[in-house]
């Protein structure tokens, strides 16, 4: 992995032996740059048995036709990542360098290998399919801050003439000597981010803010191509409402393939991000038919076709216009109640009744756990009934999923390694919840059938379709 300082410095290992003292280890999953790029046996393989690893020597790039053809055989994804790191500590409680930003990045990568390890609640043997490789950490932080400097990001954040956060600046050739990537055609010139993701050097970009809007960029957006229901890429057609917030119109341009831009909060929970990140895996089925037509169930957003009801999912009925806009959300009034396990019920906006019995729902929402009476409902203790254990498996008496009681305790272990330890009642962001959540998510191996009653394909690779 390398630790680059922004507008052209001189980029130095983070490993390197005058390091070691400052910083004391070295993550075994953060890999030098160089090392990245380099696979053993054409790329094909790489110590996971049978099957394909991506990126490899012939594939490298999001939306590559090469993963769809693979889908079902590759075991294992590597994502590259770099993160830009304008955070400069203002206000924070302990200093804070860019050592403490590499950490938590690779914190956050630790939690999403958990949450790809399908059923790793009961399985210690499931092996983590999402293993991002951090390519390098890029310094664009104050060095110091300027005098009476108040925002916790640094002077270098790209902002517009009002002040808010310019993303379309992250995209431009004034910015493409910060990432450090020569162009191999011309070493005069730098690529620029599209140039990174359209060659495959970076499948994600992270950015390590810390300001309160406008400043804040989106948690997550994203610019992802199109398929059809054969999973064929449709030309020239891209989604730009498949993450956490839309992905801006011009002037920010849309690459050639999916882009993937993502928050890394540096001071919260892990749960924060997995947050905006496990909305973009709900919205993919957007873009993406084969999950329109295969997770609605999942995620709770097919209330009405299944239970008759006027409403698709708890996003539709509780009105959060105006409930706090991130967690926790321990004031808002509850507007789903649970009298039994197997029994929802509540009242419209106009003071009318509805019930839905029995409620056997599928799993839940990044947004609402399957016991949520609210919005960011992360400690409610009633158990209920959901198919999140048995998502898919039509292994219950009638031929349909087993229903299953979802209960806090659950997530309990999460939560102590990807929660808020300081949350208390409140819950946080609901890391525990978050990691369950995705294990529960038809991984590699998994047990589940499709719609079609064909076997259910692994999710995971479509974050990169």
């Amino acid at each position: 992995m390398t630790w680059a300082r922004g507008a052209g410095a001189a980029r130095a290992s983070l490993c390197v032996a005058a390091l070691v003292a400052a910083l004391s280890r070295c993550s075994p999953r953060v890999v030098d740059a160089v090392d990245l790029r380099a696979q053993d046996d054409g790329g094909a393989t790489a110590d996971a048995g049978a099957g394909l690893v991506w990126p490899n020597e012939t594939s490298t790039k999001n939306s590559d036709p090469w993963i769809a053809a693979h889908h079902d055989d590759i075991v294992e994804m590597h994502p590259r990542l770099i993160v830009l790191d304008f955070y400069d500590g203002t206000g924070a409680a302990r200093p804070f360098d860019v050592s403490n930003v590499q950490d938590i990045a690779q914190q956050q990568i630790d939690a999403i290998a958990e949450g790809s390890r399908y059923h790793g609640y009961s399985d210690p043997s499931a092996p983590a399919f999402l293993n991002y490789e951090l390519v390098k950490v890029v310094d664009l932080t104050d060095h110091p801050a300027p005098a009476g400097w108040t925002h916790a990001s640094s002077t270098l954040l790209p902002v517009d003439s009002s002040g808010a956060f310019d993303l379309s600046a992250l995209f431009s050739a004034d910015f493409a000597h910060n990432y450090g990537e020569p162009d191999p055609a011309d070493p005069s010139r730098d690529l620029a981010l599209c140039d990174l993701f359209e060659r495959g050097i970076i499948n994600e970009l992270w950015l390590a803010v810390a300001d309160a809007p406008p400043r804040q960029p989106g948690l997550f957006v994203e610019s992802k191509q199109v398929y059809d229901d054969q999973n064929r890429p449709v030309a020239q057609s891209f989604a730009s409402c498949t993450g956490y917030a839309c992905y801006p119109g011009p002037p920010v341009p849309r690459c050639n393939v999916t882009v993937r831009i993502a928050h890394l909060d540096p001071r919260f929970e892990l749960g924060c991000d997995l947050i905006v990140r496990s909305i973009g895996i709900e919205n993919m089925r957007l873009a993406i038919p084969y999950m329109q037509k295969n997770a609605l169930d999942f995620i709770d957003h097919d209330f009405d076709s299944r239970f008759g009801v006027p409403f698709a999912s708890w996003e539709d009925l509780c009105d959060t216009s105006t409930a706090q806009q991130q967690p926790p959300a321990t004031a808002q009034p509850g507007c789903v109640e649970y009298p039994s396990p197997s029994v929802a019920q509540g009242t419209y906006a106009d003071g009318g009744a509805w019930t839905i019995a029995p409620f056997v729902q599928g799993c839940g929402s990044a947004h609402f756990p399957a016991n949520a009476r609210f919005k960011w409902d992360y400690v409610n203790t009633q158990p209920v009934q959901s198919r999140c254990e048995h998502y898919g498996m039509h292994d219950g008496p009638d031929g349909g999923d087993l229903p299953d009681l979802y209960r806090a305790d659950k997530v309990t272990a999460y939560t102590q390694r990807y929660g808020d330890p300081d949350a208390g009642g409140s819950g946080g962001c609901g890391g525990g919840w978050q990691v369950y959540y995705r294990q529960n998510m038809p991984g590699l191996n998994n047990r589940a059938h499709a719609a079609d009653g064909s076997p259910m394909k692994n999710w995971w690779p479509f974050l990169f379709y």
